[in-house]
This record gives structure tokens, sequence and C-alpha cells, in this order.
């Protein structure tokens, strides 16, 4: 059928025009798109709640760098806590040579209670036989130039019965 008003050529359809966002009275972002209104795709995420899809990125970024900053945190007081030394306690029991740490009981202010590092000890002892930590070294939390576990035992004076 021959239409006089139709050249041969399909009119081509055109899309719209995606509008700026805006918010709406729910605080939900929007826009106009033609005769329509689309709104933001949002995701639930745990870390974040619930955010738009075009801030991910940015979110997701953000909290890994945070993450990273903690775990650099823990790291740096574990490091911290940790003296450098060995605790003839824990090698004596379990093979194991573990550090002197901030977190033990017997640690107060800069050394072991016990090692007294403010003085050195009255007797060098250093290769001699240990029966806590099979042998005295500069290694051990206690020594300094000698065994100061043995120093402030010798130090003690008998209680009164």
């Amino acid at each position: 059928m021959y239409n006089p008003y139709f050249d041969g050529r399909r009119k081509q359809r055109e899309e719209p025009v995606p509008g700026e966002w805006e918010v709406d009275q729910n605080g939900r972002r929007f826009r106009r798109v033609g005769n329509c209104i689309e709104y933001a795709m949002t995701i639930s995420t745990v870390g974040a709640g619930e955010v738009y899809a075009d801030q991910l990125p940015e979110i997701q970024k953000h909290l890994k760098e945070q993450e990273e900053q903690r775990r650099k945190a823990e790291a740096a007081a574990l490091a911290a806590a940790q003296t450098g030394k060995d605790c003839p306690f824990k090698i004596g029991r379990n093979d194991l040579k573990c550090s002197c740490e901030k977190s033990c009981a017997f640690y107060q202010d800069t050394a072991c209670i016990f090692a007294r590092m403010d003085r050195p000890a009255t007797k060098d002892t250093k290769d001699m036989d240990c029966i806590i930590a099979r042998k005295c070294n500069e290694r051990c939390a206690m020594y300094n130039h000698g065994c100061t576990l043995i120093d402030f035992v010798k130090g003690m004076k008998p209680g009164k019965e």
C-alpha cells in the first residue's frame, strides 16, 4: 500500500538525554530521563551500609586503606611490645624463643621485674649452665653482665617466722 506521506526512510527514535542528579524529598538521588524519573542504584554493603553504585569504588578504596592502617598499627604495637630479648621461662618450658613482652605480668617499665636492668649483676654468669634456659647469655631478658635473677635472690633477706 502506498502512503504519500512516507518518503521511504524510517524515522530514527531519539534517545532521551538524562538530566543532572537531583535529590527528592526523601533524600534519594534521581534524574529525569525524558518523561521518566530514574533513581540512582544503591548497593547494601557490610562495611559502609547502603551506598550509591557510582560511589562504591571510592568507598571500597577508603575501607581498604583503613584496614591497612589498622593492620600497620597492630604490627607496630606488637613490635613495640617486644624487647628483642628471650624469656627464659618460655624457653625452658617448651623450647620456643619467645620474646620478653610488655603483655607479660613480670614486665615493668622497660624490662622484666626479675631482671632489674638498671644495674648489672654482681657475678658474670655468661655461658654458665642455667636451670631455666640451658645457657646464660646476653639474649636472655634477665641478663645484664650476669644473671640478675641470681642477684635478686641473693639480695633477699629471710622473713620472720
